[in-house]
């Protein structure tokens, strides 16, 4: 109670000395002064939050705007052709038809009635389209002309909806013999002036859809917009709301079986295997060196099966995709390595008995291959590592009797000797891995060495005795 006759007589001072001097309250006298300063803090927190997000999402909707604009238009731009040529067979079938009824009078010598013999229709497209559908089946339930005059033009009772109708209610007049020789010039000029000889501009178009590309498209529109949300420390929200986000992309060991038709994935996470088919349904071959992880999936460029073909796993469905390469060379026995951006590099290679100087790219957002420049050797399956603009060689088979740690840097487009291993005779079966920073780890049947890029100095660690090698190990550097 005595506390709060304290706190009763604190108020009435505040408002008092409030009245007195026609000012705003003073808070800070008050037990409650920390928390309305937390409160405070946190609404100027979430206006601000809240006004950013405003602006995000104004700024999400006018890029969806701006792809749903070049979707439109681009769905447009093929259609129009596919529209105009279903206009022209259109209108090319009601003229046969018309004239068929012409020639259906000439035959029975009928008198022309301009009104009820012409198809001339007029509504919205949508009936024009049902029927031309009906007249296009009844086209294709007759077996010729004889059978389509019979039954589907001088049966009108049956057809009264029909376009090719040509009822007169079973009432026929007999034409005059002026009439008749008019309606027989008339169809004589006619027949001269739409001769129906040269039928190309009647045929159908198609269009060659590429399956592989469109899906493709549709995974880097979902790849070009990622949430990114702030470190658990920095949100301001109840325990009871709070959200864990887990990526089943992350810590993954892949395992190809080069003489079987299949890949297993080994998660970090829950040690557990994952078996994947073949992206070809074959024996892996020509490939050791052209497996490399970038962007959430793996890629597998080449070999010996499909030479002109790069294959995409994405991580997180564990689907397959396949597409051409380009506008380079093929990749046998390519070495490729992800320059942690958007390069995927290839270089080396192995095709009619020649070890390949080439150094080529893969851009991971436009999805082509470009054309970086060339060795000054030829190598045919090296490891291959990306550090500070340069592409570092090591091992593989080599078209000169040279051994060591080349490097290619893709601004200069040079190539340089890093340190030569004459004590080594490096090749396809040794190994070789780089940790990311600052070392690369060379493992022969002899020894096994550490060389450390920024002191340039090599050293001789333990090998395991009896021992064999198997692994390629290489820290992914994805900073996109």
């Amino acid at each position: 109670m005595d506390n709060l006759a304290s706190i009763k007589h604190c108020l009435a001072q505040i408002n008092a000395n409030a009245s007195s001097k026609d000012k705003d309250k003073d808070y800070k006298a008050l037990w409650c002064t920390s928390r309305l300063s937390k409160l405070w803090s946190t609404l100027q927190l979430c206006a601000k939050s809240y006004q950013s997000l405003q602006q995000t999402q104004q700024s999400v909707t006018e890029h969806f705007e701006q792809l749903i604009k070049v979707i439109i238009a681009q769905e447009h731009k093929v259609k129009t052709p596919i529209n105009v040529q279903m206009s022209l067979i259109q209108s090319t079938i009601n003229d046969i038809i018309n004239e068929i009824k012409d020639i259906n009078h000439i035959i029975n010598i009928d008198h022309l009635d301009d009104k009820n013999n012409k198809d001339s229709h007029s509504g919205d497209d949508d009936d024009d389209d049902e029927r031309t559908s009906k007249v296009i089946e009844s086209i294709k339930s007759c077996e010729s002309i004889d059978q389509f005059i019979k039954i589907k033009l001088c049966q009108p009772s049956s057809y009264s909806d029909n376009p090719i109708d040509n009822a007169d209610d079973g009432k026929h007049t007999q034409a005059h013999d002026h009439e008749l020789l008019s309606m027989i010039r008339n169809h004589s000029q006619h027949t001269h002036q739409v001769p129906y000889d040269n039928t190309y501009s009647l045929k159908d178009v198609s269009v060659k859809i590429d399956d592989v590309k469109l899906k493709r498209i549709k995974r880097q529109i979902e790849s070009c917009f990622k949430l990114i949300t702030p470190p658990p420390s920095s949100v301001v929200t109840p325990k009871s709301k709070s959200t864990s986000t887990s990526y089943n992309n992350v810590g993954h060991i892949m395992m190809l079986g080069c003489l079987y038709d299949e890949c297993h994935l080994l998660s970090l996470e829950t040690s557990d295997w994952t078996k994947i088919s073949s992206p070809t349904g074959e024996p892996l071959e020509g490939i050791t060196t052209s497996m490399v992880y970038a962007r959430g999936s793996v890629y597998l460029f080449g070999g010996d099966t499909s030479p002109t073909t790069y294959y995409q796993l994405s991580l997180e469905d564990k689907q397959w995709d396949a597409d051409e390469i380009v506008g380079v060379g093929q990749c046998r026995y390519t070495s490729a390595c992800f320059d942690g951006r958007s390069k995927i590099y290839l270089v080396g290679g192995y095709v009619e008995g020649e070890c390949l100087r080439r150094v080529d790219s893969f851009d991971l957002e436009r999805k082509e291959f470009d054309c970086v420049g060339e060795l000054s050797y030829g190598v045919a399956h090296p490891i291959t590592f990306y550090h500070n603009d340069n592409i570092y060689i090591v091992c593989g088979d080599c078209s000169d009797d040279i051994h060591g740690i080349y490097t290619f840097n893709v601004i200069t487009k040079r190539t340089s000797v890093v340190h030569y291993l004459r004590e080594f005779s490096l090749n396809q079966h040794d190994k070789c891995c780089f940790d990311g920073v600052d070392n690369i780890f060379i493992h022969t049947n002899r020894s096994f060495i550490r060389y450390t890029l920024s002191t340039n100095q090599m050293s001789k660690l333990a090998m395991l005795k009896n021992k064999q090698v198997i692994l390629r190990m290489e820290r992914p550097m994805d900073h996109s």
